[in-house]
């Protein structure tokens, strides 16, 4: 992630679907490496949680936090 020409932050996601009865039980995993302070695990926890949310919410689902 980069603010301006300056790269505050590197990641990478992955994203495991596992059958689960009717279902599927969906495992995110996250890796940051945070390059200064204006990037935090907290504001990329939040933005995740939210999104996985939308998603839980489109399919009719709840999302639980680990």
């Amino acid at each position: 992630m980069a603010k301006g020409d300056q790269r505050i932050s590197a990641s990478i996601a992955t994203v495991d679907l596992v059958p689960e009865g009717t279902g599927t039980h969906v495992v995110f995993t996250g890796q940051a490496a945070f390059l200064d302070r204006l990037d935090k695990v907290e504001y990329r926890r939040d933005g995740w949680e939210h999104l996985i949310g939308f998603l839980a919410a489109e399919l009719g689902e709840k999302a639980q936090a680990a």
